[in-house]
């Protein structure tokens, strides 16, 4: 019951209208700053991601942003355009990788009562000072727990802060209860990138294409990488040999080199 609850809390979030905006103007002038500052632009669905990001006029909002499409350098831009309104920007993310951020779990175990130390469901007693019209940015929402995401939601609704919610919903899923983000998505409008640019910068568009469609599950997308001859295929033992043999290989030539293997046995 208790997670039915988290669930229509932070879906009701992203409908729930606050008076908090950035001005157009703002907004158009960190564009041009960027651009002039990288010698670059951002493109069409970067700039739209973040112009959402900043003025949905919801307690919540999501953005969509699959791997290599740029999500970080539209999450640049809103923090640059909140920072000087002179509000605050606070980065969350369910672990320390990604953006320079505070883990999610340092404010809810505060908020939900579990720090022995500490009152819970009480700002001033949370590790960070948020204020009214601060914004909780938050990377990777796709793998952070139902009930992260909805004490997200009433930690801003409290403060009279707004939060984001930035990730993709088809990458890796949250440890505990998950699911949320890409509920949110669905529940009221988002921005979601689709050209994705890690690729030879942006150019290898067959690539690009690629990894999109391995996003969504299609085997499809095997063909292409076959085709690039980047499979190699064995029996087990083989593979195993196989991936020692060209590890070593690319340490003896200097090379940084990582193999993933499917147990711990493996490795």
């Amino acid at each position: 019951r208790s997670i039915l609850a988290a669930e229509d809390n932070a879906v009701q979030a992203v409908t729930e209208p606050v008076a908090v905006f950035a001005s157009n103007a703002l907004v158009d002038k960190a564009l041009q700053q960027h651009s002039d500052a990288k010698g670059w632009s951002l493109n069409t669905g970067q700039a739209e991601l973040a112009r959402h990001l900043l003025n949905a006029g919801t307690l919540a909002a999501t953005g969509v942003g699959p791997a290599g499409t740029g999500k970080t350098t539209s999450m640049q831009i809103v923090t640059a355009v909140w920072q000087e309104m002179g509000r605050n920007v606070i980065g969350l993310a369910p672990s320390a990788a990604g953006i320079d951020a505070t883990t999610i779990d340092q404010l809810t175990f505060t908020w939900s009562g579990r720090n022995p130390w500490r009152r819970g469901h009480t700002l001033s007693e949370l590790p960070m000072q948020i204020s009214a019209g601060d914004m909780l940015l938050v990377d990777e929402a796709g793998m952070a727990t139902t009930e992260n995401i909805s004490m997200l939601c009433d930690i801003a609704r409290e403060a009279g802060a707004i939060v984001r919610f930035v990730g993709d919903p088809h990458q890796l899923d949250a440890v505990g209860n998950g699911g949320l983000f890409g509920a949110m998505c669905n529940a009221a409008p988002t921005a979601e990138l689709t050209d994705v640019m890690r690729f030879s910068k942006g150019k290898d568009t067959e690539q690009a294409d690629a990894s999109l469609t391995l996003r969504l599950g299609r085997t499809s997308a095997i063909d292409f990488y076959d085709k690039r001859g980047w499979l190699e295929g064995g029996s087990r033992a083989q593979m195993l040999t196989a991936a020692v043999d060209a590890y070593l290989a690319d340490v003896n030539r200097g090379r940084r080199s990582l193999i993933i293997a499917a147990t711990n046995t493996d490795v």
